[in-house]
């Protein structure tokens, strides 16, 4: 506003207060005293060096510049008149003090934002026609969009954190944009500072980041990383939110759905703070540390709720006091402004960045991707008590499904090996791939990141308790974990049995087959090494003072086969012992952690004997103490097992008069040995006061399965070399195919084999691998592996009668105990329905019948630990069904190829507003709704099965037998319940189970496959839209009776 003069110097102003009356002069005089007091305020803190910019925030409706004004002056007998009573009246003075009031508010009244003008231009330039339609069906969605009020928190350099991508926020702040509380922010328009009004992130509306639970995570980073390619001119930040994402997504489907997700989410959300701060270039082993330091100090927190909160810098709005690993239910929380801009202390400080070049080296990616990106978690996925199956084996459908590319979208590669030129939307590439390095596309210009060459040595990390986390030994090849050494000063009363390495295996040996075999260096680069200095079984802190967990009560009760237990071992070498505390301190050098031990009686496989087992539970910890399993992080122990589907494969298409061995690994965990470095935390107790140090993995360990099985899996390497197999590795058991190289099988005309059991174990005797000499069996055309019964000759699979037995005592002990009213832990339950799931394998019928065992199951979660319950019909209903088919003796599976594929132009498709339609080839058919047919369980996914269920039955009325037919389908979810062969949706469930029972019977295997609505035959049947009558299918088969209240026949 212009300058405003002293009040008696400008004759402009004389004459406007020479018409004031007295009550108006006085009001002027309150504003003009307002006035002058904002100036003095202003004055007062630019004196004090306040920063300019917060000055001008201010806004105020005065010129700060100008000298103060001068009172107007008022006749005293004004004054006094204007203060008698019997001058004025009460209407008057309410006029005065309301003149004075809308003064003072006019005095500081703040100026249009000059956001508002830049806002009116940019609303009039970006003023567009409506956006084009697009054509949606029922099975396509809308793409989510992120609002341009999130864009512009962005450019205004505020972190946008991953709440705001959600579906709840997009849609919130999509519909409440304009009417959402807002904050100043700047951001800069053509090199100026400009004062902006942005929405408010953290309104109560919009999700909080640290309590997403995984799925909406999963959700919101797939949008944040749509976003980032957006926003940004290049794609170096989107390329890092991509890694990002994906190496915590892969940590959370590696370990299972059961898995607690919140360490995961802390180090997501801090990496995400820290990158917004400084970019730096994604490192795995950075992201990994973090998080091995983040799950102890939460497995340690006493208080989840607070400890996330201070770990976070969030300012709680209620406190919650009590430990709670369920963060879903923190109340609604904020995170102040400052919060989001603070670097944790586990972070490096960098002092310096370059420009991110093209070529530069994209981080190593060798086991850290073992998942495809985003890939939701499914009933399927591997639990962390569950060993890892190898994803890299072909699907049911022949499909690869373990890896995915994030250049182009395809699921049939690895980022690495990506040749696309564009991606599989047909949209353009973001960067491409170039001899190992991340390339932008058409050579784009430098993006900014940190490069690893310039940045600062990191502070040591802050200490956790008591405890220093030293970095781990990886190797620069593969960033697998490395046998970290001991120092050359460590003190030791006895290093001999410090540094002992225990093995029946020969690094020689090994050494000399890698330089027979140069391909294999790369499979086992450091093999010989951790032969030679010991296997590392995770990243563990110093010890600060001496754990001793006590052992269970059992040992008490079983002291003399403790002591024979632990003669055994000490004689064998694989222990030293027993040492008092002392010595066993001497030893070591320093203080140890000793797990407790228990005795358990195991059941012998295939039968009802039970022997003793003494276990270690290495996963005792306490609030001060972690376990020592918990310093091992299960993706750097990866294991894989090829399992009864790859050998069904490898039976069925095997030729005539294939046979098969098995070897067993004698001691298969106790002859791996530990580094010397890590045994502090390897000790037992037996007799209290006696403490034994072990030289082995020990079964129960995380690593001891994935360090163990190297060698094994190098020895079927080699026979894979020499054409020996193809063999098959579960554990410890090892199955090998051999085909006669000549003959017909006849008695005059005899098969014969190139080698026999003897000649294929001579060929790795040098490695010293100790093959079980009572266990196994020599080559025959039956075996048992994975506890099931193999007859190649026949094409068969069945339980061995003693196992049978076994699980039908346990499925009717179930019976019996729940039908006198008992009511069964969860313990229980999972027992048997591991075993039902392990045998479904030969009972193929049977995976129908495990749904209401899983739901069930899953209901524990919402009672205390140890809770027990009744269980409902259902799963009495179904474990009836499976005490019924036990009770068959010597029933067994069919392993006959299903003959070829057959393409005969199948399509099936429904619509809740018509019916199902089918198209076999030219003809078609359809079924139409009953009124009122929706209800529980049954809606559109129903319809889609039911479809699949209808084809069965035109199936059957052709006659067609053992094949394969390919069938398209639109709904991939009833596909993949399909090949599960069950559905928590209980109608799909009784869908599949009558479907499948006929497709059993005659021998017929669908290979369902995607594909677009859009692009499938069957839609326009579903919709009522008929084909022409003398195509119609002719269909004599009756509806079941299921369904005859639900569709008729059109």
């Amino acid at each position: 506003m212009p300058s405003r003069s002293k009040t008696h110097t400008n004759a402009e102003r004389v004459a406007e207060i020479s018409l004031m009356d007295r009550a108006a002069k006085m009001a002027e005089n309150l504003a003009i005293a307002a006035r002058n007091g904002a100036k003095s305020i202003y004055r007062s803190l630019k004196a004090k060096g306040v920063d300019q910019n917060i000055l001008d925030g201010l806004e105020l409706e005065v010129d700060v510049d100008s000298d103060d004004e001068s009172l107007i002056s008022i006749p005293e007998e004004e004054t006094h008149r204007s203060s008698s009573p019997d001058s004025g009246s009460t209407s008057e003075l309410k006029r005065i003090f309301g003149d004075f009031t809308s003064a003072l508010q006019s005095s500081m009244k703040r100026p249009a934002s000059p956001s508002k003008e830049l806002e009116s231009n940019l609303a009039k330039k970006l003023k567009t026609s409506c956006r084009p339609e697009i054509d949606l069906d029922t099975s396509q969605v809308f793409d989510l969009t992120v609002a341009r009020e999130v864009d512009m928190l962005e450019h205004a350099g505020i972190y946008a954190h991953l709440g705001l991508f959600t579906r709840e926020a997009i849609d919130f702040i999509a519909f409440n944009a304009n009417s959402l509380k807002t904050v100043r922010a700047t951001v800069a328009v053509d090199g100026k500072a400009v004062m902006v009004r942005v929405i408010d992130a953290d309104h109560k509306r919009i999700p909080k980041e640290h309590l997403l639970p995984h799925r909406d995570w999963h959700g919101a980073s797939l949008n944040h990383v749509v976003w980032a390619e957006k926003i940004k001119k290049d794609g170096v930040w989107a390329k890092w939110l991509i890694a990002h994402y994906e190496w915590c997504s892969n940590i959370f489907t590696a370990q299972g759905s059961d898995f607690d997700f919140t360490p995961v989410l802390i180090v997501d959300i801090l990496m995400r703070r820290r990158y917004f701060r400084q970019p730096f270039v994604f490192k795995p082993h950075m992201h990994k540390d973090l998080l091995n330091d983040i799950r102890q100090e939460y497995k340690a927190a006493h208080d989840k709720l607070d400890y996330v909160q201070k770990k976070l810098g969030i300012i709680l709005d209620v406190h919650l006091a009590g430990s709670s690993h369920n963060l879903g239910a923190l109340p609604s929380q904020s995170i102040p402004a400052h919060a989001a801009f603070q670097i944790p202390h586990q972070f490096p400080a960098y002092s310096a960045y370059q420009p991110f070049q093209s070529h530069q080296p994209f981080p190593p990616q060798p086991q850290y991707y073992p998942q495809p990106f985003f890939q939701p978690p499914t009933a399927n996925s591997s639990s962390s008590r569950r060993p890892q199956q190898n994803r890299s084996q072909p699907n049911a459908r022949g499909q690869k499904t373990g890896h995915c590319c994030f250049l182009c979208g395809a699921n049939d590669h690895k980022i690495y090996a990506c040749t696309a030129t564009s991606k599989v939307d047909g949209s353009a590439l973001v960067c491409t791939v170039s001899n190992g390095a991340l390339v932008t596309v058409a050579g784009g210009p430098s993006t900014c990141a940190l490069s690893a060459a310039e940045a600062t040595t990191p502070p040591p990390p802050a200490p956790a308790g008591n405890r220093v986390k030293p970095d781990a030994r990886r190797s620069p090849i593969t960033g697998e974990l490395l046998p970290p050494p001991l120092p050359v000063s460590h003190p030791s009363t006895n290093p001999e049995v410090l540094n002992r390495i225990c093995t029946p295996y020969v690094a020689d040996a090994f050494d000399a087959l890698l330089e027979k075999f140069p391909v294999l260096k790369d499979e086992f680069p450091h093999l010989t090494l951790k032969l030679r200095e010991g296997f590392p079984m995770g990243v563990f802190p110093e010890l600060q003072e001496t754990v001793i967990f006590p052992n269970n009560k059992s040992i008490d009760q079983h002291m003399d086969f403790v002591e024979e237990y632990f003669k055994e071992e000490v004689e064998s070498g694989r222990m030293s012992g027993p040492y008092s505390k002392e010595e066993l301190e001497g030893i070591l050098g320093g203080p140890f952690q000793c797990s407790p031990i228990a005795i358990d009686e195991k059941e012998v496989e295939g039968s009802f004997k039970k022997k003793l087992r003494l276990c270690i539970n290495l996963s005792k910890s306490s609030p001060a103490c972690p376990s020592t399993n918990s310093y091992s992080d299960r993706e750097d122990f990866p294991t894989n097992y090829d399992t009864a589907e790859r050998v069904s494969e490898l039976i069925t298409s095997s030729p005539p008069g294939t046979q098969a061995m098995i070897l067993d690994v004698s001691k298969f965990h106790r002859r791996t040995p530990i580094c010397p470095s890590h045994k502090k935390w390897f000790t037992m107790q037996g007799k209290p006061g006696q403490f034994y140090l072990q030289h082995c993995c020990p079964f129960g360990a995380v690593g001891s399965e994935s360090n163990s099985a190297h060698m094994p899996r190098f020895v079927l390497r080699i026979w894979d070399l020499h054409d020996i197999g193809p063999s098959s590795k579960w554990s410890d058991d090892i199955s090998s195919l051999r085909w006669p190289i000549s003959g017909s099988g006849s008695p005059s005309d005899p098969f014969i084999y190139g080698r026999d059991r003897a000649r294929t174990v001579e060929l790795t005797s040098s490695t010293g691998i100790p093959w079980h000499d009572d266990k196994g069996q020599e080559f025959g055309s039956s075996f048992i592996y994975v506890g099931m019964l193999w007859d190649i000759d026949a094409r068969l699979v069945s339980l061995p009668e003693d196992k049978r037995k076994k699980f039908l005592f346990r499925a009717d002990s179930f019976l019996a105990f729940v039908k006198n009213g008992g009511i069964v832990s969860e313990e229980w339950m999972m027992k048997l329905h591991g075993s039902l799931c392990h045998i479904a394998f030969v009972h193929r019928l049977g995976r129908s019948h495990l749904a209401s065992l899983s739901s069930f199951i899953s209901h524990f979660s919402r009672y205390p630990r140890n809770a027990s319950l009744h269980p409902p019909p259902s799963v009495i209903t179904d474990v009836k069904w499976w005490v019924g088919q036990l009770s068959i003796p010597n029933f067994s599976r069919s392993l006959a190829p299903y003959g070829e594929l057959l393409d005969l132009g199948i399509s099936v498709d429904a619509s809740t507003d018509w019916g199902i339609g089918l198209v076999w080839g030219d003809r078609w058919d359809a079924w139409r709704l009953q009124p009122g047919w929706k209800g529980p369980w049954r809606d559109i996914g129903w319809l889609e099965c039911l479809a699949l269920e209808l084809l069965v039955l035109h199936i059957e009325e052709e006659g067609l037998r053992g094949c394969r037919i390919r069938v398209q389908s639109d709904n991939q979810g009833i596909i993949g319940a399909y090949y599960k062969g069950r559905s928590r949706n209980v109608e799909v469930n009784y869908s599949i189970r009558r479907f499948m029972f006929i497709l059993d019977s005659l021998h017929i295997s669908l290979d369902v496959v995607y594909v677009k609505s859009a692009d499938n035959p069957a839609d326009l049947i579903s919709r009522g839209d008929l084909g022409p009558g003398d195509r119609r299918m002719v269909s004599k088969f009756a509806l079941p009776s299921e369904l005859r209240p639900y569709v008729f026949h059109a």
